[in-house]
């Protein structure tokens, strides 16, 4: 066998997108939920959790461990699980609500994506992820939530039902 022809010992599985995918899923049911480790030593909310996995991935594909595909993977399966979440799921509401027959998307604020990553930085993010909008809304892939898509974001529970038609126990998320 010619060496051009050996096959490659690079894996590439699917489980590093579908880890993140299932951290941002879990960002958007409990926002404002705080995880605390070792005695109150670490204290993390849940919405961090994305980007510690990407910063993981990284350094690990810095190692022989993983490779840069893993990294690729895990950006592009943050990427996308939040678009899908944040823009195009179809969410239902309760039947008990007078909401209209379905939605698209989770317009609250505690689901914008700086919100995923820390306060210092969060402010230069919301800024480029608002241009970066403004581009997509432009190139009709996206649009943008109404007046009342906002205030029923906002509507819900106070404490982590903070997505639209997420008024009563058992909403949409």
């Amino acid at each position: 066998m010619s060496p051009s022809l050996s096959p490659s010992l690079t894996v590439v599985a699917g489980t590093i997108p579908l880890q993140i995918s299932f951290l941002v899923a879990f960002s958007q049911l409990v926002p404002a939920h705080t995880v605390t480790l070792f005695k109150g030593v670490l204290s993390l909310r849940v919405p961090r959790f994305p980007l510690l996995y990407i910063g993981i991935v990284t350094v690990l594909a810095l190692t022989p461990l993983l490779t840069i595909a893993s990294l690729l993977l895990a950006l592009t399966g943050f990427i996308t699980s939040w678009t899908y979440l944040r823009f195009f799921k179809t969410v239902f509401p309760d039947l008990d609500s007078s909401q209209p027959a379905s939605m698209r998307g989770d317009a609250s604020e505690s689901f914008a994506f700086a919100e995923f990553f820390p306060g210092p930085v969060k402010p230069v993010v919301a800024a480029l992820s608002d241009q970066i909008f403004g581009v997509l809304v432009a190139m009709r892939i996206c649009t943008p939530f109404s007046a009342a898509d906002v205030s029923a974001a906002s509507g819900g529970n106070h404490h982590h039902l903070l997505q639209r038609g997420a008024a009563a126990p058992g909403g949409v998320r």
